[in-house]
């Protein structure tokens, strides 16, 4: 299992690291297996929701079997009033 999660404060980092969990998983079908997460960045976007649906129909689309909610999500992620999400 390749878990690609969204914990680096640079989103482009953690882009790259899904682009590896994918590339390794193209290269090697019968080895591994993505897990992903999703981007956090404009929480508090109107679109988010379906910005991250989006997302995450992609990456199963590309064979992601699982999504791993980080632990950010509940203690530091905070919405655009201050308040833990």
């Amino acid at each position: 299992v390749n878990m690609a999660v969204w914990s680096n404060p640079d989103p482009e980092a953690n882009r790259e690291k899904h682009r590896t969990t994918f590339a390794q998983f193209a290269a090697y079908p019968d080895q591994t297996v993505p897990v992903v997460s999703f981007p956090l960045e404009n929480w508090d976007d109107d679109d988010w929701t379906q910005q991250t649906i989006d997302y995450l129909r992609d990456a199963f689309d590309k064979g992601a079997v699982g999504v791993k909610v980080w632990k950010n999500i509940g203690m530091e992620l905070r919405d655009r009033d201050g308040k833990l999400v």
